[in-house]
């Protein structure tokens, strides 16, 4: 994906400025996501879809080329944050070290009567903090929904506390990673 932003007559503050990105999870066969399909979602996951991201101004290339923008990210979120953020900046998943959901005998499906507030499935209870986080994580791109996330690309420009004045060209090349990532 390729941004352009013209030059503005007005001062820009990228500090503020972030990213909507509209995602919704598929199978590799193009089904939707169920809540029997025994998967993890990455962490960070706005910032694991890019493999790379490109920032210039004015046509000067300012952001470092190289393939690993989602391990330094990731690592940098880890160095930055302590357990307690697992909970927020680290969702949906990926943080928790379990990856397996029990089953309740009925081929292992966890449907969605069991995730009901009001009254929640015995088999949901029973699960520890951990799992729950889990199974909550991947309710959101059920069925197909689409989910809008927002971030901010993790880039030394995007944190600087400081205003581009009038007149810069912003241009902006985000690389995907591949879906198997």
């Amino acid at each position: 994906m390729t941004f352009q932003v013209d030059p503005q007559g007005d001062f820009i503050d990228l500090n503020e400025s972030f990213f909507e990105v509209e995602l919704t999870v598929r199978k590799d066969n193009n089904t939707n996501l169920l809540m029997a399909d025994l998967i993890g979602l990455a962490n960070n996951l706005a910032h694991t879809l890019f493999k790379q991201i490109n920032v210039r101004l004015n046509g000067t290339l300012i952001s470092p080329q190289t393939d690993t923008y989602h391990y330094k990210v990731y690592i940098g979120t880890l160095l930055n944050h302590d357990r307690d953020n697992g909970e927020t900046i680290l969702t949906p998943n990926g943080w928790y070290n379990s990856l397996d959901v029990p089953d309740d005998g009925d081929a292992g499906e966890f449907t969605a009567n069991k995730l009901d507030r009001a009254t929640p499935h015995a088999d949901y209870v029973a699960l520890d903090a951990q799992h729950k986080a889990e199974v909550d994580g991947r309710i959101q791109f059920l069925d197909g929904k689409a989910v809008t996330m927002r971030f901010k690309p993790y880039l030394e420009v995007f944190h600087l506390s400081k205003l581009l004045v009038p007149g810069v060209q912003i241009q902006m090349d985000m690389y995907f990673n591949a879906p198997s990532l």
